[in-house]
């Protein structure tokens, strides 16, 4: 679902129909890269989503956050890493339905590589594939993603191959499973199991290719709805409107908390933010 709703006006049908459910009043937020393989990447700022997401990077293609190993932008999908896709999503779902806030989480189960697939269109047991980001709070976007999980248990296989490991025939093959990019497609590789099941060979592959620390914080921890926890001087020039700096760290201003109704976790966020500030300071040694 990622990849399909990168572009914007399939984020803005999926955001329209949520929205006349009637149902996010019992929703705290939304998931994504579910048992997918697509990497955390950097966040660009908020103003990178202004216009176009290939129109900022066309003039600032080596910022980290327009780092693309899929071509999505250059078919003007936003979904270029997991950041940037929720903020594009963020953009259309406040659009479609200005009263919800939701809150994300990402799973990073399979996402500690990248550019190890030929198609970023195949999921089926990808070869080459590591695990991702450890399970952590400490996330880029602190205002929007909530955590990072492994939510896919590493080692259940996403797909059977068309024969099983023990030779009889899968009754529930998907041709996505015999892609190139799929372990069991090619001469000498274990065939799959059936969905959910443990796959041996995949989840040493996982191990073997993991990457563990596969997020980059920076001082500029950017928030597509309320800005950033970025560092400021005392007069918090630095800060969006609605901030102020507090403690070196642009920080909500009171109308802003009360109208983004932060007051219940105001206070972790302020924690969270000065220890992100403190991560990004330079270590110095004593001679």
């Amino acid at each position: 679902m990622q990849c399909r709703l990168g572009w914007d006006d399939n984020a803005q049908a999926f955001s329209s129909v949520l929205g006349s459910l009637g149902v996010v009043q019992h929703l705290r937020g939304l998931s994504s890269n579910v048992a997918n393989y697509q990497n955390l990447g950097s966040p660009c700022p908020a103003s990178a989503f202004d216009d176009k997401m290939h129109n900022y990077c066309a003039t600032r293609g080596s910022d980290a956050c327009c780092q693309d190993d899929c071509n999505l932008l250059a078919q003007w999908s936003s979904g270029n890493n997991e950041y940037n896709y929720i903020q594009s999503m963020m953009r259309e779902l406040n659009r479609a339905i200005p009263y919800w806030t939701p809150h994300w989480i990402i799973d990073s189960s399979r996402a500690g590589q990248s550019g190890e697939r030929n198609s970023c269109s195949n999921w089926c047991n990808i070869r080459g594939a590591g695990v991702g980001m450890v399970p952590t709070t400490n996330t880029s976007l602190p205002d929007v993603v909530d955590a990072i999980y492994w939510l896919k248990t590493p080692g259940e296989s996403d797909g059977c191959t068309e024969k099983l490991p023990d030779g009889s025939a899968c009754s529930r093959f998907d041709k996505m499973c015999a892609s190139g990019d799929s372990i069991g497609s090619k001469a000498g590789e274990p065939r799959a199991p059936y969905a959910g099941q443990w796959f041996d060979y995949q989840v040493k592959q996982l191990a073997a290719n993991a990457n563990f620390h596969a997020q980059t914080l920076t001082d500029a921890h950017v928030s597509v709805r309320t800005g950033a926890f970025g560092a400021c001087s005392t007069n918090g020039a630095e800060c969006p409107v609605g901030y102020g700096c507090e403690q070196s760290v642009c920080m909500p201003k009171a109308a802003t908390i009360e109208a983004y109704k932060h007051n219940s976790n105001f206070a972790t966020r302020l924690e969270h933010a000065v220890k992100l500030l403190d991560a990004t300071k330079p270590e110095v040694h004593e001679a």
